[in-house]
């Protein structure tokens, strides 16, 4: 499964092949009533609300596309599913030409990864805390698939990041947007430079030499939840060639996630998060 967004089985194979103020001063314009104009939305503060709104969820049911482009291997989209009760409910599913369909569930007493792909899944007993759950799945995925099942920049990201998303150290805000072309819908818009951990998350590890490192994320202004994300990043990574000698090879990936509908603390029925194994 992959992430948003989840991106599995590119990104292990990325760990095996080496694959960017203006400040105004002058006169403040006045409104006619003689107040000050009300300074723009601050990027941390709206990353911050983001945060908190996700944590103020009881229930989150969503559906998503993402484009997904690997320079000089692939361009596709997948598709994706997410549905999540607290404490630690939920279920995620994606589908795509290259990985098919991936499958995490947890109910809270046992977490279950399932490719449909190649018909396997495994379970374990699941953990107390949703961190652990997240961090006991893509142990499974790795030992038992041999996928890396990131959760970079998706709700499970932000369902358990403290204060601003945990790939980003800062945001700056960008301007109230149309995100989504066909709907006309608008989001605040804020952007920041993403971490170099996150590169080498996506990738499996290596010696990583981050060139571009965008993160954009619109947030609706109604519920303060992700409605789109985009990621682009490009890097030099160390690479062994046929002679044994050591080069620096240049990647890029980029992912757009759209959120194609949401519904927030809806009710639902523990039972639904169960796995039922193919027959």
């Amino acid at each position: 499964m992959k992430r948003r967004l989840f991106v599995n089985s590119l990104f292990s194979s990325f760990g095996r092949n080496a694959l960017t103020v203006l400040i105004g001063i002058g006169a403040m314009s006045l409104l006619p009533s003689g107040k000050a104009t009300p300074p723009p939305p601050n990027g941390d503060t709206l990353a911050r609300d983001m945060i908190s709104a996700y944590h103020r969820l009881t229930s989150l049911e969503e559906t998503s596309e993402t484009k997904i482009i690997v320079r000089g291997q692939r361009e596709y989209i997948q598709t994706g599913s997410f549905r999540f009760k607290r404490p630690g409910l939920f279920t995620l599913i994606t589908t795509d030409p290259y990985a098919g369909t991936f499958t995490v569930q947890t109910d809270g007493r046992l977490t279950v990864v399932y490719s449909g792909k190649s018909s396997v899944y495994a379970r374990r007993n699941s953990p107390a805390t949703l961190p652990a759950i997240i961090a006991n799945f893509q142990k499974i995925s790795k030992d038992e698939m041999g996928v890396n099942l990131t959760q970079t920049l998706g709700p499970l990201s932000f369902l358990t990041a403290t204060g601003v998303p945990t790939e980003v150290k800062t945001f700056r805000f960008v301007g109230l947007e149309t995100y989504d072309l066909y709907s006309g819908r608008k989001a605040y818009h804020i952007s920041g430079i993403a971490k170099p951990s996150v590169i080498k998350e996506l990738t499996g590890g290596g010696i990583i030499k981050p060139v571009r490192q965008n993160v954009d994320i619109w947030i609706d202004p109604k519920t303060s939840l992700a409605v789109r994300v985009h990621c682009d990043l490009a890097w030099y990574q160390s690479a062994k060639t046929t002679e044994g000698k050591t080069v620096q090879v240049g990647n890029a990936l980029s992912f757009d996630e759209l959120k194609k509908s949401q519904k927030l603390n809806g009710a639902m029925d523990d039972k639904s998060f169960r796995f039922d194994p193919p027959k």
